[in-house]
């Protein structure tokens, strides 16, 4: 089920699926959804010093102000789950 509590599309479900795996690998007991990893992956080329231009084209973000967002709520994310199973994906 969906945040929203829509069932799935196959794809959506074999991905959150494939996720859940490489999250119980990386030993982090906390849900992460595709979502959440790809809020990471822009987050984390924020972090990385990429324009935020280029992160909004990354992210797909029609607005420039969308992509601020994640500008701004960078200081609270590194604690969440999501940003251990990217540094575990990434050998570091």
């Amino acid at each position: 089920m969906s945040p929203r509590g829509d069932q799935l599309a196959a794809p959506a479900r074999f991905r959150a699926a494939s996720l859940a795996r490489i999250a119980k690998a990386a030993g982090i007991p906390r849900h992460i959804s595709p979502h959440s990893l790809r809020h990471a992956a822009i987050t984390n080329a924020l972090d990385a010093g990429v324009p935020l231009r280029d992160a909004q084209i990354l992210a797909r973000h029609a607005d420039p102000r969308t992509t601020e967002h994640y500008e701004r709520a960078r200081g609270n994310l590194d604690r969440h789950g999501v940003h251990f199973l990217t540094a575990y994906v990434a050998g570091v």
